[in-house]
This record gives structure tokens, C-alpha cells and sequence, in this order.
């Protein structure tokens, strides 16, 4: 403000301390991975630990799940420390993923889930019939209103009789009663991924109960798409990257042939939101074959599988994206005024423009610090989309300042995240 023996003039600035987010429109990607380790990871100096830590860092997945990790492990009949309770942390933390879960029932072949988003929730499927425990996780994804669960499976391998059969279909039994006491399968993201050992040649129903708490006859097809039918959870069509369109993930021994025992399977809901997937193969990645985005050097040629087992993984699209809260301030109104002796302040007021611009209800409050100036209001709430007007006015006070220039400082401040 200005005031002379000629003229008074008064100017508030605005002054706004505000973060630029860039604000998703619509969807936004998840990564997910698993991959079979083969017997263990083996500390971060040793070369298997060094080959999974290369391939993980090239897919870099926002979510990846381990199976086969192991603390002990007993090779001719001798057990052997493998430390994989230390292992699987450092192999996360050269990830990027800071949330993870281990699991510390049993010595070997357990599974983990590393995720660079918190882990809200874990349930450990366990039951009758199960040959290892199976974690289904809730991940924090921020920015989305949907539950994303993640499970990490490694079923029951083999089929030297229906006894595998059987327990493999025991485990699916109870994860699926574990999802529909814990998932909503209309609304929530829900993925299965790993090892699942679906190589039994027919379907069978048993009917003989031989595990506590399964409801019989239990159906066990032989194809991992029979289990979870009335949820719409389904696999994904895998393939390596390149023309072949190769599905297998299983590296043959030379007494079995290479096969599809690696999968990832996904509701209606992701489905619908948009999915695409790949088998992970280092080898034709080193040669140049192009697939979905990786990230890092490529690797070298003859590069190691660093396990018996493909990696699979595969980008979600999450609807109901949820920008932050987000003030934004049009000040092309802003109170400029002039007094002369005589005469009023002109113009009496001036308008300020809020606008929240994020998918969040924002919160806001004025701030200054000049006792002659009045504001319509001082604080507020904005829901998504919204805007408000708040006038700026002088009170009489204003005519009494002393001759000269006089600013003062208008400041609206977003209190839910200071954006």
C-alpha cells in the first residue's frame, strides 16, 4: 500500500509455497514378478545370488515373489546352511523393494514377497494336505482405492502318483478359501503367481477325505484354470518375448522335457483394467529379442538362467488412480487498490480463485498478517474438482496506515499434504 498527500495505493501479493506432482490420469502400471530360485539364493558374493539379483534388476518389478528360498538345505543327506533368511533381505534391498515377508516356518524351499510398497496384510494359507505354506499378501499400492492382494505359490511338485495330485488340489482348496474370507474377487486386484506343478496328465475328483477340513469330493484338474472358476481367476497367456512365442518355464533336466509350471493368474477385475506379461529369458534378451520394457544394461551373451526356472512377470493396470490433493490459486483477480484523500478505496476488493485439482478432499487455510485486510473466509475443504471463490477486502483501518508503501503477504495453504 502507498499512501501520500497525493494518493494512496495498496498491493497484496500472494505468495504461494506449492509442490508440482505429477498426477495419473486414469490407470497407472504395477509390475509384478515371481521366479523359482532353484534350491536357495546364497549370499550377495556368491555367482547364483549374483545371476537373480541381474535378471530381477533388468525386469524391476514392482512386486516379485521368491519360492525355493531356503535356510537349510540338505544335499546327500547332509544339511547345508544356506541362509536365505539373510539372503532374501539383501537380495530385496539391492531391489529397491524396502517391504518384504520371509517365511520362518520350516527350513527349506519357502517363499518370500518383496515389494517396493508396503505390505498392509499377510495371510499364511496353511491346512491340511499343504506341502509348504503359501503368503497372501494385501500391497499398499498408493495412488489406487482397490485392494491389491499378491500371492506367492509353490505347489506340491511332481506327479510320481495321484498323491501329488491330491495334495496339490488340497493346496489350491485352501488359498481359495483363504481369498473369499479376505478378498473381495469383484472389486479387488487379485494375483496368484509361482511355481504351480500342474503336470498331472488327466483330472481327477478324489473322494476319499484324507485331509482334515477339505470339503470332498475335491476336484483336481489338472490345469491351474479349474481351481478358481466361480472367482474368474484365470492364467495369463506367457510367453518369451520374440516371434516363437514359446510357453515353457521349466528348464529340462534331461529326463523331463522343458514345460509351463511357472504362472500368473488374475481375476476378471484386473483383467478388465488391462494386463500384459512375459517370460523372463536372459538368453534371448542378451541377443537382442525385444519384449516388454526392461530396465539397466542388457545382459551379456551366455548369460546365466541363474536357476531351473524361468522368471514370469506381468504389467497391471490400476483403475480409480487417486491424485493427491493439489491447491492451485488463480490470482488474475487479486486486490490492487488505491485511495485519495477524500474518496474510497478503489476497488474495495479483490478475488482470489482456490481449486483442488487432485481426486482427494484437500483442506486449506489462509494466512497473512495485515490487521487491515478482511477475507471472506479463512479456511475451508475442497472436494475433488471444486473451486471457491474467497474476496479480499480492506477494513477501515486501512485508511489510518502511516504515507507510503504498504504490501502484505496472502498465502493459502493446502493442510492435507501441502501440495
Amino acid at each position: 500500500m502507498l499512501l501520500s498527500d497525493q494518493s494512496k495505493f495498496l498491493a497484496i501479493a500472494l505468495a504461494l509455497a506449492a509442490a508440482l506432482q505429477l498426477a495419473t490420469g486414469g490407470a497407472a502400471p504395477l509390475r509384478i514378478a515371481a521366479f523359482n530360485v532353484e534350491n536357495g539364493l546364497y549370499p550377495t558374493n556368491d555367482t547364483s545370488h549374483q545371476n537373480t539379483a541381474r535378471i530381477l534388476k533388468r525386469i524391476n518389478a514392482d512386486v516379485v515373489g521368491l519360492c525355493e528360498l531356503m535356510v537349510w538345505r540338505q544335499i546327500n543327506g547332509t544339511w547345508v546352511f544356506v541362509g536365505d533368511d539373510a539372503n532374501f533381505p539383501a537380495l530385496a534391498t539391492e531391489l529397491g523393494l524396502a517391504h518384504r515377508i520371509f517365511d520362518t516356518n520350516g527350513t527349506d524351499h519357502r517363499a518370500g514377497i518383496a515389494s517396493r510398497y508396503p505390505i498392509a496384510e499377510t495371510i499364511w494359507v496353511s491346512g491340511s494336505g499343504m506341502t509348504r505354506r503359501i503368503p497372501l499378501a494385501r500391497i499398499a499400492v498408493p495412488d489406487t482405492q482397490r485392494n491389491v492382494w499378491v500371492a506367492m505359490l509353490h505347489l506340491k511338485a511332481r506327479h510320481d502318483s495321484n498323491l501329488d495330485q491330491h495334495k496339490r488340489a488340497a493346496e489350491l482348496y485352501w488359498l481359495r478359501q483363504a481369498i473369499l474370507a479376505n478378498c473381495d474377487p469383484a472389486q479387488d486386484i487379485i494375483i496368484l503367481m509361482g511355481d504351480f506343478n500342474m503336470v498331472s496328465p488327466t483330472d481327477l475328483v478324489f473322494t476319499n477325505p484324507l485331509y482334515t477340513g477339505v470339503a470332498y469330493p475335491l476336484d483336481a484338474p489338472k490345469d491351474a484354470n479349474g481351481y478358481f472358476v466361480p472367482e474368474q481367476i484365470f492364467k495369463l497367456d506367457l510367453r518369451h518375448a520374440g516371434d516363437g512365442g514359446e510357453t515353457w518355464t521349466w528348464i529340462s533336466d534331461g529326463i523331463f522335457p522343458n514345460g509351463a509350471l511357472d504362472h500368473i493368474m488374475v481375476n476378471a477385475r484386473a483383467r478388465a483394467l488391462g494386463v500384459t506379461c512375459e517370460i523372463y529369458d536372459v538368453q534371448k534378451d542378451a541377443a537382442g529379442i525385444e519384449g516388454l520394457i526392461k530396465y539397466g544394461p542388457r545382459p551379456p551373451v551366455g548369460a546365466s538362467y541363474g536357476s531351473d526356472h524361468l522368471p514370469v512377470f506381468a504389467d497391471l493396470s490400476l483403475d480409480e488412480i487417486t491424485s493427491p490433493p493439489s491447491l492451485s490459486v488463480d490470482a488474475s483477480g487479486a486486490l490492487s487498490a488505491e485511495w485519495r484523500p477524500g474518496g474510497p478505496f478503489a476497488p474495495a476488493t479483490g478475488t482470489y480463485l482456490l481449486s483442488n485439482t487432485g481426486s482427494a478432499p484437500l483442506a486449506w487455510r489462509a494466512e497473512h498478517s495485515a490487521p487491515w485486510l478482511s477475507l471472506s473466509a479463512t479456511e475451508g475443504t475442497l472436494a475433488s474438482g471444486s473451486s471457491v471463490t474467497i474476496t479480499a477486502g480492506l477494513l477501515p483501518a486501512a485508511a489510518s496506515l502511516p504515507v507510503g508503501g504498504h504490501r502484505a503477504a496472502l498465502r493459502f495453504v493446502n493442510t492435507s499434504n501441502g501440495l
